[in-house]
């Protein structure tokens, strides 16, 4: 199975692939969902409220749906520390006025990919995912190939049932793209078709590899 992820050539503004911060000790918080997650469910919600007791570093896109959710629970409770990505810093959303980081597009027109150069900076930054997955997105599962495929673990919300699957390494990733329904699994299949560079298979993990350690429970 082939990874929605791919690594470039570090250039002097942010690319995919390249790592802006280099603290290695900070658990930092990839969040990102499904356009059609327009709102937080209390269980979403106190896993962030937990994250933020902790002052996890949270990294966070700039559309609606999901990201915009998030933002406005992040901003409701004073967390600072958060930094929105948008592409090209053209931001849609900062709803907390967070420092923003501008990712270069890997693409001329605004299309998937496009605005998936942001998601791809956000994986390779991140200790860690936690995806809002509608059953349906695409680029929510993108999202969950990406930091799978560099060993790094997910918690992804299935809103439809509201639950919650954590997925640790490749076996975990392998069965919820072979439980998702056909035309969600072929259309993601479609757009990774293309993709020819596989990263390393991944490795069993803890959730937070480095300290401070997060329990996905609730309080």
């Amino acid at each position: 199975m082939e990874y929605w992820y791919k690594v470039v050539a570090p250039e002097k503004e942010v690319r995919e692939g390249q790592s802006f911060d280099p603290e290695q000790d900070m658990t930092k918080v990839f969040i990102a969902g499904s356009r059609h997650v327009t709102r937080l469910d209390t269980e979403v919600m106190a896993r962030i409220d937990r994250m933020m007791e902790q002052n996890f570093s949270i990294l966070i896109g700039d559309a609606n749906g999901a990201d915009k959710a998030a933002q406005k629970h992040l901003h409701a409770k004073g967390h600072r520390n958060v930094q929105v990505f948008c592409v090209e810093g053209e931001c849609r959303n900062n709803l907390g006025g967070w420092p923003v980081r501008s990712v270069r597009s890997s693409s001329v027109r605004k299309d998937f990919a496009h605005f998936a150069s942001k998601d791809a900076v956000m994986a390779n930054e991140a200790t860690v995912g936690f995806m809002l997955w509608d059953g349906k997105s695409t680029g929510t599962l993108a999202n969950v190939s990406r930091l799978i495929g560099q060993g790094k673990s997910v918690l992804v919300y299935l809103a439809p049932t509201r639950s919650f699957l954590e997925l640790k390494n490749e076996a975990d990733w392998q069965k919820l793209l072979s439980d998702c329904p056909a035309p969600v699994r072929n259309r993601f299949l479609t757009k990774v078709s293309g993709s020819k560079k596989r990263p390393p298979r991944p490795h069993p993990l803890s959730l937070f590899p480095q300290a401070p350690r997060w329990n996905p429970g609730t309080r």
